[in-house]
């Protein structure tokens, strides 16, 4: 059995449609947690290196997959684990979830032969970052930054536009109500992204992790494994494995 840190990291998974906020909550979030004595690190799915590499390649939607599951593998093992086992917060700027968002990987969209092998694909890494995960503690908290679908796609439109940004509203739409879908399903937090300023939503995040790491510091047991796992993903039965 693997011995447990006894410091405890927070894990913060930002998520959303393109246009909510989150590269900005994020970064905001880093100085607020170092005013209340944290070490804060943005990690962003997929990284800038392997965005450039997909936006110059044309993949199938398996390819992409097997491509988003290798960084999230990656990004999971070589930085997210260590810094939350020396006791410091991750902020993920997406997670697995984007990837059943993106790629139209949950039941409700569909359940063609393609997407049954994409999903259980996605469950065994979940299962691999739950292993990766096993000897640390870290409170969890997933939250969505919410904004109303025609808000998001205006947003976007002042951005260099990629092939999921120039979707039509019907897909950005689409989109907002699997994330809502998805958010309840793990209880996590959904955050008003359209009517807050991005130092209220990050405050109100901030404030949510806080109250989940004091509560888990407080429980801590030496011995005990109290991480609240999240890698999750929608199996056969419709249903995600753990809470955030």
């Amino acid at each position: 059995m693997a011995i447990l840190t006894d410091k405890v990291g927070i894990n913060v998974l930002l998520e959303g449609v393109d246009g909510a906020g989150k590269s900005t909550v994020a970064n905001l979030l880093v100085d607020k947690f170092a005013k209340n004595g944290f070490e804060a690190i943005v990690v962003k799915a997929p990284d800038d290196r392997f965005r450039d590499f997909l936006s110059r390649n044309s993949f199938s939607r398996p390819g992409k997959v097997l491509l988003y599951a290798t960084d999230m593998l990656e990004s999971c093992k070589n930085i997210i684990v260590p810094h939350l086992r020396e006791g410091k917060v991750v902020i993920q700027d997406r997670s697995i979830m984007s990837t059943f968002v993106y790629q139209r990987l949950l039941r409700t969209n569909g359940d063609d032969s393609e997407s049954f092998v994409l999903r259980n694909i996605l469950d065994r890494i979940g299962d691999l970052m739950r292993q990766m995960e096993s000897d640390i503690r870290c409170a969890v908290l997933v939250a969505l930054l919410d904004v109303p679908a025609r808000v998001a796609m205006e947003r976007s439109a002042a951005h260099v536009k990629d092939e999921y940004e120039t979707a039509e509203l019907e897909e950005w739409a689409r989109r907002v109500c699997c994330y809502r879908e998805m958010i309840d399903m793990v209880r996590g937090f959904r955050v008003d992204a359209m009517r807050l300023s991005a130092d209220e939503v990050a405050d109100s995040i901030l404030e949510q992790s806080l109250q989940r790491y004091h509560m888990m510091t407080a429980d801590c047991v030496p011995g005990t494994n109290n991480t609240d796992q999240t890698y999750t993903s929608q199996t056969n039965s419709g249903q995600t494995e753990g809470d955030a």
